[in-house]
Formats: C-alpha cells, sequence, structure tokens
C-alpha cells in the first residue's frame, strides 16, 4: 500500500507503540499452566488476549490463557470454571483470584493480571482459529488497530471495545490507510467523533517526532 506523508506518520507510530516486553506476562502464564496441568489434563492451550494477537500496546494490553481438556463434552462449564476458581486459589494463595462470567482472573501482586479460560473444544478451536487470523495480518493492518486502542486507552471515556477494533480494522474494505482507520474509529464506536479522533492521532504522531 503506498501511503501519504501523513499516512506513513501515522503507521510509523503505530509500529512504534507497539509492546515487546512481556517477559513478566510470558512467566506468570507459565506458572499458571504448570498449576493447570497438576489439576487437569490439559489437551490444548494458547496465549490470547493482545499479547497472543500481537496487538498490545505500551502500557496497556492484556494476557489470556485459553485452555481445554480432554472430554470436554462430558463438563458443564459454569462449575468447571467454579472447580477452576477453587484449584487457582490453592495455586496462588498469596495472589488475588476472581470468578467471571468467563473466566477465572487472577491478579498478580507484580501488578500484571492474567485471565484464566476454559473452553470446550469446538469453542477452543474457534478462538484459536481467529487469533490465527488476527497474527497473519499485514503490519499496516495491526498499526491501525494499535491506533485506536492509543486513543481508547488514553482519551476515550465509553471504552470500545478491543475485538471490535481488531475486526473492524481487518475486515475494513477502504482503499486507503487513511480510510481504513476511520473507517474501523466509526465502526468501533466512534460514530460523529472520527475527525476528532484521526486529528488527535496525527497531532501526537506529530508530536512523538519531536521527542
Amino acid at each position: 500500500m503506498n501511503l501519504t506523508v501523513e499516512e506513513k506518520l501515522l503507521n510509523d507510530f503505530g509500529a512504534n507503540i507497539k509492546d515487546t516486553e512481556t517477559e513478566v506476562f510470558d512467566s506468570k502464564y507459565i506458572s499458571i499452566y504448570n498449576e493447570l496441568k497438576k489439576h487437569y489434563k490439559i489437551s490444548q492451550a494458547m496465549k490470547a488476549g493482545s499479547i497472543g494477537k500481537g496487538t498490545k500496546i505500551k502500557l496497556h494490553g492484556d494476557l489470556d490463557l485459553t485452555f481445554t481438556i480432554d472430554k470436554p463434552s462430558i463438563i458443564k462449564t459454569k462449575k468447571f470454571r467454579e472447580d477452576l476458581e477453587e484449584k487457582m486459589k490453592t495455586s496462588f494463595p498469596d495472589d488475588d483470584v476472581e470468578y467471571l462470567d468467563v473466566s477465572v482472573l487472577i491478579k498478580f501482586k507484580c501488578g500484571i493480571a492474567i485471565d484464566v479460560v476454559y473452553l470446550p473444544l469446538n469453542d477452543f478451536n474457534k478462538n484459536k482459529n481467529q487469533i490465527k487470523h488476527i497474527k497473519k495480518i499485514n503490519d499496516y493492518i495491526k498499526n491501525i488497530i494499535r491506533l485506536v486502542k492509543h486513543w481508547n486507552y488514553t482519551e476515550n471515556e465509553k471504552k470500545f471495545k478491543s475485538y471490535k477494533i481488531e475486526w473492524n480494522a481487518i475486515y475494513s474494505e477502504a482503499p486507503t490507510f487513511s480510510k481504513r482507520l476511520r473507517d474501523t474509529i466509526n465502526n468501533s464506536g466512534g460514530g460523529g467523533i472520527v475527525m476528532d479522533i484521526f486529528d488527535f492521532l496525527v497531532k501526537i504522531a506529530k508530536d512523538s517526532t519531536k521527542k
């Protein structure tokens, strides 16, 4: 894709706010996985969330440990998550373990949090395919996702859902970088403030080049 000067500025800024320093998340992921293996016969597990998809930005983002187990058809999901909550409380007694609607959230004392998500096999495979698809998209589309996420985290009072940002950026058929960025903002919930968001992103991208 040929970019204008303004689009190249935005694309470069989107690349610069990518966060690749995820070592602490990774170490906690491994510790959770090792504890899970003590209690369940895990057939598959994967990293999800923005870290798993490769769309994390600096200072913001999440990691999910998503897994499925042998013979998932005999498991009642709610009952299984309640059991998962109890086992994670036993495994991590010094940290905060919370049962949520779709996961068990572990908030570690070091400041990071990881969602532990059990999915039946069919749902797991569907989720895995979605993550693979996002990881394979062009870098400029990932940069659009990061740009909108940056505004969403730093300026937006009524947050857009991250999955909406990701899928709207991927499936927009807009022919230019700027148009795809505007479509992503609008379809994620930006509505009439698209230009304000776009102008904000251009401004911070320009400001970042002065530092």
